[in-house]
């Protein structure tokens, strides 16, 4: 704002010259036609901006994309899932190799990874060699028939809690850690029997359930308790007998799988490993020098409704309080399927519940602007200014920045603008009112010549300091937090230009 001595009209109101003062006075004198305007602009951006709107919630966000760690974890991915061909002699890799070395491409996609095959490889050996377990023990209720189609245990909905020892000198393998987790799983199959959600015993299906295949059967099948006749408790005094012969089968088994192991679909359990066991039972640190494994997990059969996942997933969720995790002092239990079904679930609540939190500090953050200004209209063009902040800077961040990728996390400067946003909205007011009082007489558009570029001015500093602070944050190689901060940058900046 530019005032000379002479700058003044005849009642004393000074009169600004410059070129924000001449936009102030066309603001006073054509607001309506400015903002529509300004509002079909931003209405146009937005719907080109949002016509492929997407939002990416899924963890495989946090991988660096566009970035040295996103080029060389690409690399990375191609390496892996071409290893055996890059390995082989005399075969023409020219292609293979040039795009190993120079091509740059997104490394996320709905394409399973080599880590999904393998374990989709792993249940598969699982399945088999339990289905050759149970033909070879015909007594061992139910088995044949659990077994007897070797994708059973390919399916990843079944619930499967992750065990843990609650110290970490004792092993999953102690009879005391084996009656603990015995007894939570003939808790947890009570809960799941009376909600009908467990697959029913093949001998008496009105009154139990199928068993988990867990540490739990594994002994059972190696004491020869094939009809689980003995209770939690005298099962683990029959397994303190035979576990130091089992530990050291265990040690050669682990020590052999490591040593053979294939990921061409071929590998066979070794010979070594005794009847029932799998790699999910121990870890693969078990050796001969620790003979500690502190996780272990259970796999129950679980009747699930494909055509109801949702229903499904929730009637489990609802239930995870009820479900036996063991006892406090020797272990920890963890309910999950492989989908992390039950986790996304309530990943999806707490989203919601935190969309409620953002329209909530919508809600008082209008309320505050209207107790301000006293004014609805104000109030409500305010709350335009700050919503169509959004759409407008999803378009500079889809077609300046060029950025496809929208996580989730983005969403969080819904709490940032509307601060801001309604903070630009005081300070404009503060300063209308205060240029009234020192010229009670001015007009509206004098009023708007001295009001409007001081305020402008003042927002300047704070928008300016704000929206820095997060571009320069910009420089993280985590993508999501990257586009967060290029997001929220442009709702700053965005908030700001649509107020004045």
């Amino acid at each position: 704002m530019i005032l000379t001595p002479d700058s003044s009209s005849s009642s004393g109101t000074p009169q600004p010259s410059g070129w924000f003062a001449q936009c102030s006075r066309l603001t006073a004198t054509k607001s309506w036609w400015q903002f529509g305007l300004i509002f079909a602009v931003t209405l146009g951006l937005s719907a080109v901006a949002l016509t492929d709107f997407t939002i990416a919630i899924d963890n495989d966000g946090w991988i660096s994309r566009g970035t040295t760690i996103a080029k060389r974890s690409t690399q990375y991915f191609i390496l892996q899932d071409n290893a055996d061909d890059l390995a082989l002699t005399g075969r023409d890799n020219d292609a293979l190799w040039n795009a190993l070395v120079t091509e740059v491409q997104p490394n996320f996609s709905d394409s399973p990874t080599e880590e999904d095959e393998n374990d989709t490889r792993r249940r598969r050996e699982l399945s088999r060699h339990l289905q050759d377990s149970s033909s070879s023990t015909t007594t061992m209720a139910c088995r044949d028939e659990l077994f007897q189609d070797a994708r059973i245990l390919e399916e990843s909905y079944h619930l499967a809690p992750l065990w843990k020892t609650t110290t970490s000198s004792s092993s999953i393998l102690e009879p005391n850690v084996v009656s603990s987790i015995c007894q939570a799983e003939l808790n947890t199959l009570s809960v799941l029997f009376d909600h009908d959600l467990c697959v029913r015993d093949c001998v008496d299906p009105d009154n139990k359930c199928l068993a988990p295949y867990s540490i739990v059967w594994f002994a059972r099948l190696q004491v020869k308790d094939y009809q689980s006749a003995l209770s939690c408790n005298d099962l683990a005094t029959a397994w303190s007998k035979i576990r130091t012969e089992i530990e050291d089968a265990l040690v050669v088994c682990v020590r052999e799988i490591k040593e053979t192991y294939t990921t061409d679909g071929t590998f066979v359990l070794p010979g070594s490993c005794p009847d029932g066991f799998s790699t999910a039972l121990v870890e693969e640190t078990f050796d001969e020098t620790t003979r500690v494994s502190q996780h272990s997990v259970s796999i129950f059969p679980t009747v699930w409704d494909e055509s109801n996942k949702k229903e499904t997933t929730e009637k489990l969720y609802n239930l995870v309080d009820e479900l036996d995790h063991g006892d406090d002092l020797i272990i920890e239990g963890a309910y999950d399927n492989e989908r992390q079904s039950l986790g996304i679930y309530m990943t999806d609540i707490a989203v919601q519940s935190d969309m409620i939190l953002a329209m909530g500090s919508g809600v008082i953050t209008s309320v505050a602007i209207l107790l301000h200004t006293k004014s609805p209209w104000i109030t409500l063009v305010g709350l335009f200014q700050i919503i169509l902040s959004f759409p407008t800077s999803y378009f500079l961040y889809t077609f300046v920045f060029g950025l496809s990728f929208f996580p989730f996390l983005n969403f969080i400067g819904v709490f940032v603008v509307f601060a801001l946003g309604a903070d630009d909205v005081f300070v404009a007011m503060d300063k209308w009112k205060n240029a009234r009082l020192d010229y009670p007489t001015a007009s509206t558009t004098e009023i708007a010549a001295i009001a409007l570029p001081d305020a402008a001015g003042a927002m300047l500093l704070t928008t300016t300091t704000t929206a820095v602070a997060f571009f320069a944050t910009a420089i993280c190689p985590v993508a999501p937090l990257k586009c967060f901060a290029i997001f929220c940058g442009l709702l700053v900046v965005l908030d700001y230009i649509l107020c004045v």
